[in-house]
């Protein structure tokens, strides 16, 4: 069970974690978080299109962490947005992605992340054992941050 609660009213927090799908849609108003900094998003994998498009209203993320450990279901609705958000370009510093799978739409993410986010240092990715980031690796080897690849075993 869960709430849909308007996201603008926690638009001035620094600090925020959510389940993007379950308190904002497509088509919800999203006002700027200016003051947002860290951002811990679960269950994104089922609306890649909400988080782009959520991105544009925080200018200031410094760190991210997408968590994919609940799913509802897999969507690989990935889609590269025209322009890349100004926290994603200019600002990010620090991402996590935790519980990858390594689905389609989960290394366009994490590909787009490495090939625009300029200020990026370090990037860090759990998975289990068994899951292929090869791929990510070699499109790691031109982006300026420390790529971690974290195993677990299940």
């Amino acid at each position: 069970t869960y709430c849909h609660l308007p996201i603008h009213g926690f638009s001035n927090v620094q600090d925020l974690e959510i389940e993007l799908n379950k308190v904002c849609t497509e088509l919800d108003p999203i006002l700027p978080f200016n003051n947002l900094t860290k951002l811990k998003v679960s269950s994104v994998n089922s609306n890649w299109r909400l988080l782009l498009r959520f991105f544009n209203h925080c200018r200031n993320l410094r760190t991210l962490e997408l968590n994919e450990e609940e799913r509802d279901f897999v969507s690989n609705d990935w889609v590269e947005p025209e322009e890349v958000p100004y926290c994603i370009h200019s600002v990010l510093t620090n991402c996590t992605f935790d519980h990858f799978l390594g689905e389609i739409g989960e290394k366009e993410c994490v590909m787009y992340l490495l090939k625009h986010a300029k200020a990026l240092n370090s990037m860090a990715i759990r998975c289990s054992h068994g899951t292929k980031v090869e791929d990510l690796i070699s499109c790691y080897k031109g982006a300026g941050c420390e790529l971690r690849v974290i195993r677990r075993y299940n």
